[in-house]
Formats: structure tokens, C-alpha cells, sequence
């Protein structure tokens, strides 16, 4: 998974830093600043782009891709000067660099390197480290913690595969990113959060440094980035839609009073995503404040000491988030590991649309694209031991392999708040969802899971062609035949 999370963070630094920096207007300043802006003003325009071609019924990916293309030309057409008094400025600019060209002793080109602040690298390093810390549940793990992380993904793949013409704010400014890069949906939402993650520390410290300087980018950033392991959020890396939106709230910040374009383009994205606000923006102006007080009390330390306060804070929580770093967390709460990894595997292993996984719905996210799901509770519920015990029965399944996802120990439902041995932990009272009854409920999933597993008994009983995909002390993968392969056999 290290080389899924090195493809996703290569495409998005080329498509929404580097790429829209080097064509956003020098009037915004920095490098730093022109990114920013890029990356505000690219987000907005792919927001509202790629809604419309969904509705359209054309998100195909070249024009998925085309579109990036288009919003890309939009910020440079938009940051040049075409008055006839800019463009004769141009033209007299190039005409004097290349007379001082041919004048000059050398006419190599050689590239100038800016000058990098120790501030800077202390900053660059907290950032990487914080990638480490968010990113590290996903490298470990398959499954998601959150229902809304599942939705996410779900819908990014339906969008991006145009089985479906809406999607949320967030899938659609990442289409492009799936697209590029490659990448199923569920890859892409499972590494987009930590990299949203740390651009929310990144926009902390950038608006810190707005503020009150350099040395005051990584204190701010520090306290930022160890807000998940002060609220015991776990996994840190998977996010909520509101902190997405937190990210564009706090760039937008940064350029009030700088520019006022784009300052509303980042308001629009934000509201664009959610409209709830995340206790994420709050707390980063907490961090911006802490760290105006320190860079204002640092002014009176010596000049060679003026760093040594962000020093010590960068590298005191660089230590904690090391520490904080785990790849053992408790399974579930919505499937197991050992499910997620077995249903990557069947999609790696297998040709495409010609599988089936049975199982609970959380496994359909991997297999959405490249195979077939179909529901253990439809399952249990359209068959019978009696109907598919004789040797001529067959499923009804028009594919060569189907995977049936027994869980021998039933996942217990847990909620945020609520232990699963608690027996009122879930309040039913207001829904029939059949669904809900069989897979939220202790005694429902325990016994759909029995059900599947007394089916499989009674089909392998004239059926010697079952084998077992996968076997763990919680699951257990059952692989039959479909109709296609035992036609095949038959022949």
C-alpha cells in the first residue's frame, strides 16, 4: 500500500500544487502563496466543472481529465495581463532578456535554487512526519473506521465509473485524482484524509506566518497536528467532510487582506463541501493565537536564539506523533481485516466481472468496478439448505466464481459512545430496515451469519467442487463454482 500512497501523493502534488502554482499570477507573492492560491482557485473550479459533467452524463475520464486541463488554462488566462499595455511590457521584458543573454558571458541556463530558512526545513520536517502519523492506520489497514469514509468511497467509484451523475463536494474536486492516478475510489479516499490532514497543518501554519512570521509557522503546525492525539481520534487520518471543508476555511484566512478573490473562492469551497463547521477551525485559531503569543515573547531571546521556542515545540510533538504512531487497532467496527484483505485479493487474483462476493454490504467498495456483490441477507433469504443440497442444483449467478464471506466469530455492532456487549446500544425502534436489523444487531448478524453457514454445509455435501478462498479465526471464504465454470465443466 506504500506504493498506492507514493502514486496518490506524486499525482496531487503535480496536479493541484505544482502545476496551477507555476500559472496563478505573481501578484500573489511567494511561491508558497501562489500555490496556495492555485490550489484554492483550482478546487472551486473543479467543484462546480465536474458537477455539470456529471449531470451531463459525460464524466467520462478523458473529459474527467480535460476538465482539469480546462480549469488549469482558466487560472493562467485569468492571472495575465491582456491589455495592449501589458502585452507590449511582455514582449519588451523577453526582447531585454535575451539581448542580456547573448551579452552575458554564458548563455547556459542555470537554475537558482531559492534560499530555504531554517524555519522552513523545521516545518517541512513536522509536515512529513504528521503524513507519517495520519497515513499510518491506512498502510496497515484495508477497512475503513467510518460509515462516511465507506459512503465516500462508494460514491467517488459510482461517479467515476458514471453509474451515478452526482457525487459529494469532496469525490468530485478528487475525480480528477482517481482518474490520473490510477487508482480505484476506495485507494483514493483511503489516503485522501491524511493528505487532507496534513494540508489542514499546513494551512495552520500558513496562516500563522501570514500572522506573525516564520518562526511562528511550526509551533502553530505543531499544535495543529497534535490535535488528534489530544481528542484520542482514531484512526487520525480519516476525516469527516467538515474537516475537509476546515482546510479551505483556514486558507481562505490566510488571504484576507491579501486577496479578496481568492479569500471567497476558498468561503465557496468550504460551503461547497459542508456546511457544517468543524471543531478543527476553532481549534486552529487557538494554535495561530498560541503561536502569535510565543513569536511575541521570543522577540526578546537573542537573534541566534530566536528559533529555539519552534524548535522545541516541532520537535516535542514530532515525538508524540511517533509515538502515537500504531498499526494495531481493534477490528471492525463495520467488517473485519481479514474480510477487506481477502476482498482485495479476489479482485486482484480474479478476471474482471467474472466473480461474485457474498457478504455483508461493506465488502462492495472493493468490489465495485471489477466484479459483483450481492448481499449475505439476500443471500440467506432467497435459498434454502433443502433447495441447494441435490447435485444438479446451481447457482443463479451468471459468473465463474463465487465468494461466500462467513463470519465464524459474527462482528459485533459498535458504535461511537456505545460498547457492543451493550444490549441497548443501538435504539431500532424507528426503523424496519431489514438491513439494519440483520447486520446492526448482535442476535441479526448472528444469525444471518449461521444461516450462510448452514447453506454452505448443505451445498457441500454433493458438491466436492467447494473449496476454502480464506480461513482466520473470525472468517472464513468459501469458494464455489458459479454457472459459467460448471457449464464449462459439464462440456
Amino acid at each position: 500500500m506504500i506504493m498506492e500512497l507514493l502514486i496518490l501523493l506524486t499525482t496531487f502534488s503535480l496536479l493541484y500544487v505544482a502545476v496551477p502554482a507555476l500559472v496563478t499570477g505573481k501578484h500573489h507573492g511567494s511561491l508558497l502563496f501562489r500555490a496556495a492560491a492555485g490550489f484554492i482557485a483550482l478546487s472551486l473550479s473543479l467543484r462546480i466543472a465536474v458537477m455539470f459533467v456529471g449531470l451531463a452524463g459525460a464524466a467520462f475520464h478523458g473529459i474527467v481529465l480535460a476538465v482539469w486541463a480546462c480549469c488549469v488554462s482558466g487560472l493562467f488566462l485569468a492571472s495575465q495581463d491582456w491589455s495592449f499595455e501589458g502585452i507590449a511590457a511582455k514582449g519588451r521584458g523577453a526582447f531585454l532578456a535575451v539581448l542580456r543573454a547573448f551579452e552575458s558571458e554564458s548563455v547556459g541556463w542555470r537554475p537558482r535554487w531559492p534560499a530555504v530558512s531554517r524555519a522552513a526545513v523545521l516545518f517541512c520536517l513536522l509536515i512529513a512526519v504528521t503524513m507519517l502519523h495520519r497515513a499510518w492506520f491506512p498502510l496497515h489497514n484495508l477497512r475503513f473506521a467510518t460509515i462516511e469514509a465507506y459512503s465516500r468511497a462508494l460514491n467517488l467509484e459510482r461517479f467515476v465509473q458514471r453509474d451515478s451523475p452526482v457525487a459529494g463536494g469532496v469525490e468530485l474536486i478528487l475525480a480528477p485524482l482517481s482518474v490520473a492516478s490510477g487508482l480505484y475510489a476506495d485507494s483514493v479516499i483511503r489516503f485522501s484524509g491524511p493528505l487532507f490532514s496534513i494540508l489542514l497543518v499546513a494551512a495552520v501554519g500558513l496562516c500563522a506566518f501570514r500572522i506573525a512570521g516564520a518562526s511562528s509557522a511550526p509551533v502553530a503546525a505543531a499544535l495543529m497536528a497534535l490535535r488528534p492525539v489530544v481528542l484520542g481520534t482514531e484512526p487520525p487520518g480519516e476525516i469527516s467532510n467538515a474537516e475537509f471543508a476546515a482546510v479551505y476555511w483556514i486558507l481562505g484566512a490566510a488571504f484576507i487582506g491579501r486577496s479578496a478573490w481568492i479569500a471567497v473562492s476558498a468561503f465557496a469551497t468550504a460551503l461547497l463541501i459542508s456546511f457544517s463547521i468543524s471543531s478543527a477551525v476553532p481549534v486552529a485559531i487557538i494554535c495561530i493565537a498560541a503561536a502569535y503569543a510565543l513569536a511575541k515573547l521570543a522577540a526578546a531571546i537573542p537573534a541566534r536564539l530566536a528559533l529555539a521556542p519552534s524548535g522545541f515545540a516541532a520537535f516535542a510533538a514530532m515525538f508524540l506523533l511517533l509515538i502515537d504512531c500504531r498499526s494495531v487497532a481493534a477490528d471492525g467496527p463495520y467488517e473485519y481485516e481479514s474480510a477487506a484483505r481477502a476482498s482485495r485479493a479476489i479482485a486482484t487474483q480474479f478476471p474482471k466481472r467474472e466473480w461474485m462476493i457474498v457478504s455483508p454490504g461493506h465488502e462492495l467498495i472493493f468490489t465495485y468496478g471489477r466484479g459483483w456483490h450481492y448481499e449475505l441477507l439476500d443471500f440467506v433469504s432467497s435459498l434454502t439448505p433443502r433447495q441447494i443440497m441435490p447435485r444438479e442444483f446451481v447457482f443463479p449467478y451468471d459468473v465463474r466464481e463465487i465468494f461466500v464471506f462467513v463470519e465464524k466469530d459474527p462482528l459485533r455492532p459498535s458504535r461511537p459512545g456505545i460498547t457492543p456487549a451493550d444490549p441497548a446500544a443501538l435504539d431500532l425502534t424507528g426503523t424496519m430496515d431489514r438491513a439494519v436489523l440483520a447486520y446492526s444487531t448482535g442476535l441479526g448478524r448472528a444469525s444471518i451469519e449461521f444461516q450462510a453457514g448452514a447453506l454452505i454445509t448443505a451445498y457441500a455435501v454433493n458438491h466436492p467442487e467447494i473449496s476454502i478462498f480464506f480461513e482466520d479465526d473470525r472468517l472464513v471464504v468459501f469458494h464455489l463454482k458459479g454457472k459459467r465454470a460448471l457449464a464449462q465443466m459439464g462440456a
